[in-house]
């Protein structure tokens, strides 16, 4: 048996972006904070998302062996995008982010309620009723993760903990079947890793539209790990698609089983917008993954 690397381009739908006359009269964002996701290849720098957790270390750290680095870029990178890090409402952040981390999986950020009504179908997964590690306790107005079961005995993380402000409101902690089954339970979400289809899955946006700028954002989810070497953009006149306006390649080496991209068109691209007018524009991700060939 040989393993050999297949080089595999992805390339999005085009996207529409306007460049509203009166930026007061228009709001030109398409999507809500939850469905931001975590990984840049531009935009904010590892720097500034850093900055963003606080040098916050969660409580508990290593209760019954698990450890959680809340300084990590991992859980920065997620602070960096979704409202509510390391506050007293911040357990759906949280729950999203070490579920990520424990799947190697992009995981939207939902509430509990929102997790077992269908955010486990959305993502992949299964629900439940009988504890397990690892997987998410879904409450009406809480999400929880589940590390370690031992009979009784349950070591659970979450995020939006009241007792813990100094920590970023984060702790690791025991507790009991019964009390994790309590107050407002709904069921577990099993977060199988892997669980996902390996069908790539793009989506793309823009946001913080001006008259003459705005981000644009792609990400890519392929279900399984894989080495990212390349990313880029080409924006174009929405009239005219085989007029590039700016085409863009750059290196990358992330690792994992999605990535984001972000641009800011003016500062980055070197594009300023046109008032009134509408542009197209379209990612580009290359991807090395690993095939096993039988001779």
């Amino acid at each position: 048996m040989k393993s050999w690397k297949k080089i595999v381009t992805l390339i999005t739908t085009v996207g529409m972006l306007i460049a509203p006359v009166n930026v007061n009269a228009q709001n030109n964002s398409d999507v809500s904070a939850s469905n931001l996701q975590d990984l840049t290849v531009t935009g904010s720098t590892d720097e500034e998302n850093l900055q963003e957790a606080g040098g916050y270390t969660i409580a508990g750290n290593g209760t019954n062996g698990i450890y959680i680095n809340l300084q990590s870029q991992h859980y920065a990178d997620y602070a960096a995008t979704y409202p509510y890090a390391y506050t007293a409402v911040g357990c759906a952040w949280f729950a999203a982010a070490r579920a990520s981390e424990i799947t190697g999986k992009w995981i939207i950020n939902y509430d509990g309620q929102t997790w077992w009504n269908s955010g486990y179908a959305n993502s992949g997964f299964f629900r439940g009723k009988t504890i397990q590690a690892k997987a998410l306790a879904c409450y009406s107005g809480h999400v929880a993760v589940v590390e370690s079961v031992n009979g009784n005995n349950v070591t659970i993380s979450e995020g939006g903990h009241t007792y813990y402000p100094n920590n970023g409101y984060c702790v690791i902690r025991n507790t009991t079947v019964s009390a994790v089954e309590s107050g407002g339970f709904l069921g577990y979400v099993y977060l199988t890793p892997g669980s996902s289809s390996t069908d790539p899955s793009w989506s793309e946006w823009c946001d913080n539209v001006t008259e003459t700028n705005a981000c644009i954002y792609g990400k890519i989810d392929v279900g399984s790990r894989v080495q990212f070497t390349k990313a880029g953009v080409t924006i174009t006149d929405a009239g005219h698609l085989n007029d590039i306006i700016n085409q863009t390649v750059e290196n990358t080496s992330v690792n994992y089983s999605y990535m984001q991209i972000s641009y800011n068109v003016q500062t980055e691209l070197g594009v300023t917008l046109l008032p009134g007018h509408t542009y197209a524009y379209q990612m580009l991700l290359i991807m090395e993954k690993k095939d096993t060939l039988v001779m």
